[in-house]
């Protein structure tokens, strides 16, 4: 990195450390305006030489007072730099690799007497852009330290030439079989760009190109701050370096990296409203003995009565003429309140407040020997409009059913939540944590082991805004098994014999049956 960039990033440091600025809106300019210097480089073809820039930017910030989460400024940019690359590779020049329309003669013949070339390039550029800035005002305002980002469209005018001739008017002998590092190079080359490399336009070329960046800033007096910057800005072309080589980038960019120093702009207005330091140390003195009644001015809410929809709100406000918390009294719906904060300095009052739903009655009141000043205002609450949960039972389709298994599988739609949490489930007064709850569909799904007898379950739902629950019964019945008893008759009926034919061929004799 650029060796004055490290010695300012270190000054900024030794700075900060002795530095206690804070930002006071009323007597702060809105207008500013900065020079800046720093290190170039790139995301390219080629690789990277480090090289330098400059610039200064004229702004104005917008919302830009006390008790702001975010300001906003809206600045002119201007950008001057050379942005160098360099290569130690032999690249063979072949139509897989190259786009040679767009490269001069001297590209060319490296390509018919060598095959290939070691790529360098300087670009120049000049840039013209409008940014948005958006700061940390919160951070800024009770640190000093301003952390921002900022985004911004603009004119870049470029021109790239290559070191591809020596001073005698010959082109440098590369050879693929030969290794290169930048001392080798260096004695190499004659570090002149002399051959056009952005098809001989031979003058600075205007392209719109976006960019986008970040910052930290110090305060370190009134008027003063330092602060570091890093902005990349899209060529949206690929010959930035000169070069297209198809397989690698399709955009090249390039990177401003630098300190800046910024100074707000003072007019003879302000001058004649907000004196020179000796005046207002004069005039602190005199603040201390008091010539005039206390002054409260309110910051948040601006207005004397105001509708929020958050029931948290932070009261700012600013008293002068009073000397410490002990002249400061808040009345929230006519009651004291001394847990709130007042900074003796910079004469600012915060306290944060819970409203209950409707009007909320506030007063700030300061006092001194020569009198008293008080705002009075309203905060109304009105709480976000929303709907409750829905709870519909669809499995069981009816209540007190009846069913002779143990395991059964429990449904439910749940309507006007988000997440399992809000739902809860519960059998015979346990409850049940195996459920699961799709958000898509809105579908409970439990399986439930249930008990011989009845079986109460229970789901209910919960949200800001209301709660929902269902019941439903089952009758488990356990099955019995029947049993089979053999039975004799009391009468058992007499067998009769049957008697066999004598193999004589008499007649037998006849049977006779007991009565």
């Amino acid at each position: 990195m650029n060796k004055r960039l490290l010695t300012f990033l270190m000054a900024l440091l030794v700075f900060s450390s002795f530095s206690q600025y804070k930002l006071d809106y009323d007597k702060d300019s809105k207008w500013f305006w900065d020079f800046n210097f720093g290190t170039t480089w790139h995301t390219t073809d080629v690789k990277t030489k480090f090289d330098g820039g400059f610039g200064f930017t004229v702004g104005k910030s917008f919302n830009f007072n006390y008790g702001k989460i975010f300001s906003f400024d809206v600045r002119a940019r201007f950008l001057s730099g050379d942005w160098r690359g360099q290569n130690k590779t032999f690249t063979v020049l072949d139509s897989n690799y190259h786009n040679d329309g767009i490269y001069s003669n001297v590209y060319h013949d490296y390509k018919t007497q060598y095959g290939g070339v070691v790529e360098n390039f300087e670009t120049a550029v000049r840039r013209l852009s409008a940014e948005l800035v958006i700061h940390l005002n919160a951070v800024r305002e009770t640190s000093g330290w301003d952390p921002y980002i900022f985004g911004g469209i603009g004119y870049s005018w470029t021109r790239t030439k290559g070191d591809l001739i020596d001073s005698l008017g010959n082109m440098y002998a590369y050879s693929a079989g030969e290794s290169y590092n930048f001392i080798k190079l260096a004695q190499m080359l004659d570090r002149k760009y002399e051959s056009d490399l952005d098809n001989g336009f031979k003058q600075f070329t205007p392209t719109l190109m976006p960019s986008i960046g970040l910052g930290l800033g110090y305060q370190v007096s009134k008027r003063v701050s330092l602060g570091i910057e890093h902005k990349t800005t899209f060529t949206q072309d690929d010959i930035f370096d000169g070069v297209v080589k198809e397989g690698k980038y399709l955009q090249d960019m390039y990177h401003y990296t630098s300190g800046y120093i910024r100074f707000q702009i003072r007019s003879k207005k302000y001058e004649e409203n907000n004196p020179t330091e000796e005046t207002r140390v004069v005039q602190a003195q005199e603040e201390e003995v008091f010539t005039q009644p206390p002054v409260v001015t309110l910051y948040n809410p601006s207005t004397s009565r105001s509708v929020v929809n958050n029931q948290n709100f932070t009261i700012n406000a600013k008293i002068k003429y009073v000397r410490t918390k002990e002249n400061v009294t808040f009345k929230q719906e006519g009651l004291d309140v001394n847990t709130f904060s007042f900074n003796n300095n910079s004469k600012l009052f915060s306290r944060n407040v819970t409203l209950k739903e409707g009007e909320n009655h506030f007063i700030i009141k300061g006092l001194n020997e020569y009198g008293v000043d008080s705002v009075q205002f309203i905060i109304v609450y009105e709480k976000p409009v929303g709907v409750p949960p829905i709870v519909n039972i669809t499995q069981p389709s009816q209540d007190f059913l009846t069913v002779n298994t143990s395991s059964y599988t429990f449904k439910s739609i749940v309507q006007n939540v988000t997440s399992k949490s809000q739902i809860s489930l519960n059998m015979n007064g346990a409850i049940v944590s195996q459920f699961t709850y799709n958000t898509s569909t809105k579908e409970v799904i439990a399986v439930l082991t249930l008990i011989p007898g009845n079986n109460l379950i229970t789901i209910s739902a919960t949200n800001e805004y209301g709660a929902d629950s269902k019941t439903t019964a089952i009758n488990h019945v356990v099955p019995t098994t029947p049993t089979r008893t053999p039975t004799t008759p009391s009468n058992p009926v007499p067998t009769i014999p049957i008697p066999r034919k004598p193999t004589g061929g008499s007649t037998p004799p006849p049977v006779r049956v007991p009565r």
